[in-house]
């Protein structure tokens, strides 16, 4: 609507783990999450863990997800992991190494291309947005090959998606719980198995 005032909705802090306690828009967070997501409750209404097959319990106790994060964070920092704004995706091309963390991780899908020496990616933009803001190991660049602010991004962001705020709060929770978040074909995201590694 012409006019109308541009309703401002402020960075979320880098340590948000507390970023879903109970106000209304936390509830509406919380709806979002139920409505959006594939999420299990318990009968006290926490969310708990599915696990996709056998061994997966016991893999995700050998190797937590924290600790594949961890390992992707130093990873993608040494290497000067960046990032090109494509649309409302992030592309991203990565040593052999980097990639394996992050498809571990279950950051971005995979794209298929010739080259033999890096892996490719295409993040969406809550991935991408936690790569760069929270995880602070990702730097993007918009079409002039010019680095953008975290202010900038997030307003590209929440202009290609109306609902990128409470998305982007709603994916950082998760993951900062060790979910992990997949994309889901209605272009939100549904809930995966919590802390596996490795393809499904």
């Amino acid at each position: 609507m012409a006019g109308a005032p541009q309703q401002f909705h402020p960075l979320p802090s880098r340590h948000c783990s507390s970023c879903l306690s109970i106000s209304p828009f936390h509830s509406r967070i919380r709806t979002i999450l139920l409505s959006k997501f594939d999420v299990t409750l318990s009968s006290s209404g926490l969310m708990g863990p599915r696990w996709k097959g056998k061994g997966f319990e016991a893999k995700a106790r050998d190797d937590p997800m924290s600790a594949i994060v961890t390992r992707l964070q130093s990873s993608m920092k040494d290497s000067n992991a960046h990032g090109l704004l494509s649309g409302s995706s992030v592309i991203l091309a990565l040593s052999s190494e980097c990639g394996n963390l992050l498809n571990s991780a279950s950051f971005g899908r995979p794209m298929a291309t010739v080259d033999k020496e890096k892996q490719w990616f295409q993040l969406g933009v809550e991935e991408a947005f936690y790569l760069h803001h929270i995880l602070n190991c990702l730097e993007i660049s918009n079409g002039d090959e010019q680095l953008v602010t975290d202010q900038d991004l997030w307003q590209y962001m929440t202009k290609r998606t109306s609902i990128f705020p409470e998305s982007f709060k709603a994916y950082s929770h998760l993951r900062t719980k060790n979910w992990v978040v997949r994309s889901g074909w209605r272009g939100f995201c549904c809930l995966s198995s919590p802390s596996i590694s490795g393809p499904f």
